[in-house]
């Protein structure tokens, strides 16, 4: 099976390439730098949930579309928990971009959907040392274990497990892992199409 972040890396630059569009001309539409997108096309980073959502979004696709290996018989899909494939955590270039969780797509191939489900284990880091994300559309997220703090631009909220929060996610936000062990939670992610 190959690595999911250089399987993300090869689509991505299959795609951009297929499109027309130069490294740059994609990384000013999603907002990146030219050096990080390089970095995931060659598989040695691996994008956020939001940077990946924007770079979706700058090609026209659902995020789903770079976990597919294949689609899902009759709209149907099951995935097994020694099925899931972790997104690593990746090395950064760019100041704010280091990925602060683990992070599986519950979901991989399922065709043509604006909702992406995942399974993170959030690590323990200091919230300043954080960059927010911000990126269309909403998300949930359920506590599964442990404890996490949302915050937003002016608010911070404390959830343990089996509590939830839903949130427009084009406003600052960031999940921070709180205690001595890391923290499950269960986050679904909406994007919605693009020029919406």
């Amino acid at each position: 099976m190959e690595d999911v972040q250089l399987s993300i890396g090869n689509k991505l630059k299959d795609l951009r390439e297929s499109k027309g569009h130069t490294g740059y001309q994609l990384a000013q539409k999603a907002g990146i730098t030219e050096a990080r997108l390089m970095a995931y096309e060659a598989g040695y980073a691996t994008p956020t949930i939001a940077t990946l959502m924007k770079i979706s979004q700058a090609l026209g696709v659902g995020m789903g579309f770079f976990f597919q290996d294949e689609v899902a018989p009759n709209r149907v899909e099951v995935v097994r928990a020694d099925q899931r494939r972790p997104m690593q955590h990746g090395e950064s270039e760019d100041e704010g971009d280091e990925i602060y969780y683990k992070y599986y797509t519950l979901s991989p191939t399922f065709p043509d959907t604006r909702i992406q489900p995942f399974y993170i284990e959030v690590d323990i880091v200091k919230p300043e040392n954080i960059q927010p994300a911000v990126h269309p559309g909403e998300e949930f997220i359920f506590v599964l274990e442990g404890t996490i703090e949302w915050h937003g631009p002016d608010e911070v909220k404390r959830l343990g497990p089996g509590d939830s929060i839903h949130y427009d996610s084009s406003i600052a936000h960031k999940i921070v892992g709180i205690g001595e062990n890391k923290p499950k939670v269960l986050s679904v992610v909406y994007q919605p199409p693009e020029g919406t």
